[in-house]
């Protein structure tokens, strides 16, 4: 996968007073928030997948552990899929402004 390259503002549009184009101080940047959630929901994912195959392996997992992983890992893919449907309908909104 590779690393999604920073949006700058061009400099011909004017940016609002008050509001800045920049990350707050010390704050993460959203493409670092949303690199960051895509790594926990595939790592989520790889842990189900361990935990399932140690269950099949006969491993000391319970049903219950194995069961917890599976759901948190199919909760952190939809949640990432409504992220995904949110960027794709603001990118749409974007795409209708009329300049």
């Amino acid at each position: 996968m590779s690393a999604i390259s920073g949006i700058s503002s061009p400099s011909i549009w004017p940016t609002p007073s008050g509001v800045s184009a920049k990350p707050a101080e010390g704050g993460p940047s959203f493409q670092s928030m949303l690199q960051n959630s895509i790594e926990q929901t595939s790592q989520s994912e790889a842990y189900a997948n361990q935990m399932v195959e140690q269950s099949l392996l006969g491993d000391d997992v319970t049903q219950v552990e194995v069961m917890t992983a599976v759901k948190k890992a199919d909760l952190a893919l939809k949640m990432m899929v409504q992220v995904r449907n949110k960027l794709l309908e603001a990118y749409d909104e974007i795409k209708q402004l009329r300049m």
